[in-house]
């Protein structure tokens, strides 16, 4: 009974995945463009030689706005 209602459970899930759909939709023209450069101190102790460095990019047009990690 186990077995069954595990292979039963096992069944459903797969299903499950496989139904999933990635929404990918086309950016429309920007009619601005920000580019940002986010440096992120990670030790506050090395502040001068422990730190990341991030691009980021804001696009906004008439009905929409996207921002996203430029790297």
């Amino acid at each position: 009974m186990r077995t069954t209602l595990f292979i039963i459970i096992c069944t459903l899930a797969m299903n499950l995945q496989a139904k999933i759909v990635i929404d990918e939709r086309k950016i429309e023209s920007a009619i601005i463009e920000v580019l940002y450069k986010r440096i992120k101190v990670t030790d506050t102790l090395l502040v001068d030689t422990d730190f990341k460095t991030d691009f980021l990019t804001l696009r906004a047009g008439k009905n929409s706005s996207a921002f996203y990690h430029a790297n």
